[in-house]
């Protein structure tokens, strides 16, 4: 038995859980076809939780377009067994190089290092692009996903403040998805 406290000091017992991370741009990386893939990690694994992550720049090839059916396809799938689901939704994903962003937007972008002033500067186009397709993400999707995680590594420089997503998108703390370990046992106890 493996036993921790939660954060208000009561002892917990923590079920084992098994958890994987999918990606299927990862997949297409190593010349895996990504359902196949996927479908054989969940027949085999058996996982009890699935993290993906809503890539920016599979999902919104253009300004205004917004193509959520293959992120829709694999969560139909985990809700179908019951799986739990972390989605990772913002400029940051998992996997090498992090930052996925839509081509079209960077067209506007004359250096990496602008880039980087733009997205940090308040209300700058970058971030109104940013909020609202984690906004259009999370209004698709908040039914259906157990845990948010707000960008793969919330405490870089690299991404609107976490009040302004929470006003825009109107998400619920509960289902926020924290990196603290101490949050993480309590999320999955």
């Amino acid at each position: 038995m493996r036993w921790s406290y939660d954060l208000s000091g009561k002892l917990i017992y923590l079920k084992h859980m098994i958890g994987i991370n999918f990606s299927p741009w990862y997949c297409e990386q190593l010349e895996l076809d990504p359902w196949d893939t996927f479908i054989n990690l969940l027949n085999n694994l058996n996982p009890d939780i699935v993290r993906l992550s809503a890539y920016w720049n599979r999902i919104q090839p253009a300004e205004n377009i917004y193509e959520f059916d293959e992120l829709e396809k694999y969560i139909a799938e985990l809700n179908k067994r019951n799986i739990k689901i972390v989605l990772t939704v913002g400029i940051n994903a998992q996997r090498w190089p992090e930052f996925f962003i839509p081509a079209w937007l960077l067209k506007n972008i004359d250096s990496p290092k602008n880039f980087q002033i733009e997205l940090n500067k308040p209300g700058s186009i970058i971030q109104n692009y940013l909020l609202k397709f984690i906004t259009q993400t999370v209004k698709k999707f908040d039914s259906k996903i157990d845990y948010w995680q707000i960008e793969n590594e919330p405490f870089q420089q690299s991404f609107p403040p976490f009040q302004k997503i929470f006003y825009c998108t109107k998400l619920s703390p509960q289902k926020l998805f924290r990196p603290n370990p101490l949050c993480l046992m309590k999320v999955l106890h």
